[in-house]
Formats: C-alpha cells, structure tokens, sequence
C-alpha cells in the first residue's frame, strides 16, 4: 500500500470520524433541549403545585376560623350598641375639646 493511498484512507476515516461526531453532537443537542423543556415544566407544575397547596391551606384556616366564630344576633346588637355609644362618647369629647371645656 502506497503512502498516498494511506494518507487518502486516513483522510476518509478523519471525515468519517468527524461527521459521525457532528451527528452525536447534534442528537446530544436535541436530547439536551427535550430535558431542559421537560424540566422547565416540571418546575412549573411544581411551583403551581405548592400554590395551590398554600391556597387550600389558608382555605382550610379561614374555614377553621369561621366555625369557630360562633355569635348569635343578640351578641351582635349587643356589639352594635356598644359600638355607637363609644361613638356617642368620642363625639362628646371631641365636642367639649372643641369648645374648651374644662369638665
């Protein structure tokens, strides 16, 4: 075998070797991108997960605290009442701090 005919058929094998590196590169660079989309997704749904999670969470707070609230109507006409004669009062406070009052 002559030395040209080396260097030729060590040529093709370089080329060969070469174009089958470029083709496993290139399936690499596909499958790369296939998991990175699939893992962006999973994080996704994940981090909706974990909303979700938290908002039946308070959900279930909030229903807790509701059944614990227990009043009937006269405890809230009671609160009400309440409620407007310590308006009344700051009112007549106000009034007599307007006016300078001395009592």
């Amino acid at each position: 075998m002559t030395l040209r005919r080396q260097l030729a058929i060590s040529l093709l094998a370089l080329l060969a070797l070469i174009g089958l590196n470029l083709a496993i590169v290139r399936w690499g660079s596909s499958a790369r991108a296939e998991c990175v989309e699939q893992l962006r997704r999973t994080v996704e749904r994940k981090t909706l997960v974990a909303m979700l999670r938290r908002d039946i969470e308070d959900r279930l707070r909030q229903a807790r605290l509701l059944s614990e609230i227990e009043m009937d109507g006269s405890e809230l006409s009671e609160m009400a009442q309440e409620a407007s004669v310590i308006r009344l009062v700051n009112e007549i406070l106000v009034e007599a701090l307007e006016s300078r009052a001395s009592d």
